[in-house]
């Protein structure tokens, strides 16, 4: 039997109780009770969802700097970040769409926190005073902004965030789930994408997303798509600062929930006991 229960404390409460023996989506603020509360488990779909700053140069001319970009991404403490605001339950990104974890993932070097030169870079781009910049976020994704830049953070509901903000504003979070590189790279990344956040348009990343495509060789796809992360990491002007967990909420009767990114989880051979 499937429950619906939108609010976070009463799925918790629900599940502590033994109400209910699995609960989805939970926030990382909970999972240390989960854990810690005798005959539960938390259960755990790494890397499933990333949040990222897009900023639309089309929409503020300010983003056309590289330097203004640059100093964006290095005044994010990355796993300050991680620990604080999703309690640890994620990985470090490198400011692209495929994360440490996914086997086509380039072995990137970490992106660093400088706030010394992302001042510096401000400077030369004449901004020393900072930058008059608003956020637009929906209400989950409100907290990642305390570690960023100083700049007005504006929370919309999450309704008028899809319609109205995504694809619009100059600068927003949105909330995608992973998915496979070729789709993920098509949907947002290459020059005729339609969700294409940031306007980024690469040739050469174009034609290594095709690559990838026309051959079942998996090194040449590796390499392909090693291509892709490079470019963007370096170029793109999207803050991909941490990919987050999935997390559930079980009792200890509940075995064998297979998890992955189309479903989420799957409870073909699950059983209690």
């Amino acid at each position: 039997m499937v429950t619906n229960i939108p609010e976070q404390a009463s799925k918790l409460q629900a599940l502590l109780a033994n109400q209910v023996d699995l609960i989805d989506n939970i926030d990382f603020s909970l999972a240390g009770t989960v854990k810690a509360s005798p005959g539960h488990q938390t259960i755990s779909l790494k890397d499933a969802v990333w949040w990222a700053v897009s900023m639309d140069p089309r929409k503020n001319p300010v983003f056309k700097d590289a330097r203004v970009v640059k100093a964006i991404k290095l005044a994010v403490n990355r796993t300050e970040l991680l620990n604080s605001v999703f309690a640890g339950f994620g990985s470090i990104a490198y400011d692209n769409v495929i994360p440490g974890s996914d086997p086509y993932f380039a072995n990137l070097p970490q992106p660093p926190h400088d706030v010394a030169a992302a001042k510096s870079l401000l400077r030369e781009a004449g901004s020393a005073n900072g930058l008059n910049l608003e956020l637009t976020v929906a209400p989950l994704e409100g907290s990642i902004v305390n570690f960023a830049v100083a700049i007005k953070v504006k929370q919309v509901p999450s309704g008028t965030f899809w319609d109205q903000v995504w694809l619009h504003n100059p600068m927003y979070i949105p909330s995608w789930n992973r998915r496979h590189p070729d789709e993920i790279l098509s949907l947002a990344f290459v020059s005729s994408g339609p969700w294409n956040e940031t306007a980024f348009a690469n040739p050469a990343v174009d034609a290594a997303v095709k690559a990838a495509r026309s051959t079942i060789d998996l090194g040449k796809q590796k390499e392909a798509y090693a291509v892709c992360q490079k470019i963007l990491s370096e170029q793109d002007s999207h803050l991909l600062p941490v990919y987050r967990d999935r997390i559930w909420g079980a009792t200890n009767k509940l075995h064998d929930v297979q998890l992955n990114f189309v479903t989420f989880s799957d409870y073909t051979n699950s059983w209690m006991g």
